[in-house]
């Protein structure tokens, strides 16, 4: 899995979908700081994690697919 691409797709949707760092990092229950390390490819998002962003971007399954799963 490439942490680093994960971050800047994560980042993308943190923007269409008007989210906040700090907003992401609470529903992560984890500090900005600690998410903005792991959208810089220095840490690695958990399944938990996965689960809270799916549901606080509103993906259907493609879309959660190419998020997390596709390296295009």
């Amino acid at each position: 899995m490439d942490n680093k691409l994960i971050g800047i797709k994560i980042s993308k949707y943190m923007e269409k979908n008007n989210i906040s760092l700090e907003k992401l990092a609470s529903i992560l229950d984890i500090t900005p700081k600690t998410l903005k390390n792991k959208l810089q490819g220095q840490g690695k998002f958990y399944v938990t994690d996965i689960i809270k962003m799916k549901e606080a971007f509103g993906l259907d399954l493609d879309e959660f697919e190419e998020l997390f799963f596709s390296f295009k």
